[in-house]
């Protein structure tokens, strides 16, 4: 008996202290681990106050860029000033882009003038419809304001392409221009004016295209009569010539072409 309980006395000292060992060992292990872990959780820790500072570092120096360029413009607009622009004198070569235009506005007044023939063909026929009637009809003073009022704007193109053609002609010369901006507006408001104190006379009696529209409408309406001259269809303003002068002015002719003795058309006819 004293025997078997010595025995287990030392199974029990045994067993108590494995189960210490174990203890220890486990503590070990969790202090390992604990070990382990706290590194990596510093490391986290640390990571994110890294990342941080770099976040907020780029706005700083954006700011701080934005802060310079703003300042490096308002410099540059400091130092320029427009008035000190001025304008340059025109060379010879860009002289040439100003005889262009003065050509273009003549092109432009020619095709204005294409339709003109129109109206020709329009007052012959409002001429045949209106034949044994010795007063003009309406209908022509109103067709031959329209023909007036065209060829105002004729003249208004015309002065726009002589303003600019003596540009032109200055700079060729060698004349130094570096006002031509104002020289050109200034340059057609004078002939406008000028052509405004015309008389009507002045202004269409002798223009071609006028004579030619008053001649198909005398010719529809007075085919055996001729024409007088185109001053008798424009009343007389204040600044005309006097109808008195001695200024000759040729009106209108027919020439008749029928032999007096056969009342044929004369063929070859000769003259002695």
């Amino acid at each position: 008996m004293p025997a078997a309980s010595s025995s287990r006395r030392k199974a029990r000292r045994q067993n108590s202290e494995d189960i210490e060992m174990d203890g220890s060992t486990q503590d070990q292990v969790d202090d390992v681990e604990s070990d382990e872990d706290a590194p990596r959780q510093s490391g986290r820790r640390s990571g994110k106050q890294a990342v941080k500072p770099s976040k907020k570092k780029p706005q700083v120096q954006e700011s701080e860029g934005e802060g310079a360029a703003d300042e490096d413009q308002e410099s540059d607009d400091e130092r320029i000033d427009v008035s000190n622009f001025t304008d340059q004198p025109i060379t010879k070569a860009n002289a040439q882009f100003i005889h262009g235009m003065a050509s273009d506005w003549i092109n432009c007044d020619k095709v204005i003038r294409q339709n003109w023939n129109l109206m020709n063909d329009i007052g012959i026929a409002l001429a045949d419809a209106a034949e044994g009637d010795d007063s003009e009809p309406e209908e022509i003073a109103e067709l031959d304001q329209i023909v007036r009022e065209a060829i105002d704007i004729s003249a208004k193109f015309q002065n726009h392409s002589k303003v600019l053609d003596d540009i032109y002609q200055k700079v060729s010369r060698g004349e130094e221009i570096s006002d031509a901006m104002d020289r050109y507006f200034s340059g057609v408001k004078s002939e406008n004016r000028e052509y405004k104190k015309k008389t009507s006379r002045q202004k269409y009696a002798k223009v071609q295209e006028y004579i030619d529209f008053r001649t198909g409408i005398w010719d529809a309406t007075h085919p055996d009569t001729p024409m007088p001259p185109l001053t008798n269809f424009i009343k007389k303003e204040e600044g005309d010539d006097s109808d008195d002068d001695d200024e000759l002015e040729i009106g209108g002719q027919t020439q008749d072409y029928k032999c007096p003795i056969t009342l044929t058309l004369l063929v070859n006819p000769l003259t002695s």
